[in-house]
């Protein structure tokens, strides 16, 4: 399996969890749930446009002295009557474009 196939997949995964969990989960949550680790929950969390750090949490290990802030991470649902756009970016750039030209 490639590692392209392997982030989508997760990022699948993530995105079905945090949807089951609106009010969010943490990296070391969200890879004991899913059993991924954490460093590929991690990139998943960091490349796609869909999440957002909602809060910061504190978080204390088992040690006791350990204390650490952990982000909050939730998804972003575009509401289902949202704008969508008309034409394909190619396009649209296309018309900037000429625009701006016959504007100078």
């Amino acid at each position: 399996m490639s590692n392209a196939t392997n982030y989508n997949d997760n990022t699948r995964a993530v995105h079905d969890l945090l949807t089951r969990h609106p009010d969010g989960l943490t990296v070391p949550d969200m890879a004991e749930i899913l059993q991924i680790r954490a460093t590929s929950i991690n990139n998943v969390v960091r490349r796609s446009e869909r999440i957002y750090i909602d809060r910061w949490e504190a978080r204390q290990y088992q040690d006791g002295a350990t204390a650490a802030w952990l982000a909050v991470h939730c998804l972003a649902v575009a509401p289902a009557d949202a704008p969508k756009p008309q034409m394909r970016p190619s396009k649209y750039l296309k018309a900037m474009r000429a625009l701006e030209v016959g504007a100078r």
